[in-house]
């Protein structure tokens, strides 16, 4: 994978942090699409997806959102969403998160400055 697995930069505006996880939804759609070959599998699939979408439209019921998010990962035989992380990345990520705190905490003295 030619992207960071996982990190961590300035959102725009700079007042919030971002996390990509991005080895998260690749694993992902490589379990979707492993699933996807069997016939069988494609129609489980695409069907707790439709039944996701009909839930996701109205949105106010987290519990059964997540219930029917489950029934897709489990369709598509999906391994669970976490990721190992070697130490390399752990400095890396702490580097990353130390970066984006200061510069979040700079924007908020420069907004604060201004605001009082």
């Amino acid at each position: 994978m030619t992207l960071n697995p996982i990190s961590i930069c300035l959102a725009p505006g700079a007042l919030l942090g971002r996390l990509s996880a991005d080895i998260i939804r690749y694993t992902t759609l490589l379990s979707l699409v492993t699933e996807w070959r069997d016939e069988q599998a494609r129609q489980d699939v695409i069907a707790t997806l439709d039944n996701l979408a009909v839930v996701a439209e109205d949105a106010t019921d987290e519990a059964e959102i997540l219930a029917r998010v489950r029934a897709v990962e489990c369709a598509a035989d999906m391994d669970p969403a976490d990721v190992a992380v070697t130490l390399d990345e752990l400095v890396r990520l702490r580097d990353e998160l130390d970066k984006a705190i200061a510069d979040i905490r700079s924007t908020h003295l420069v907004l604060s400055g201004r605001l009082g």
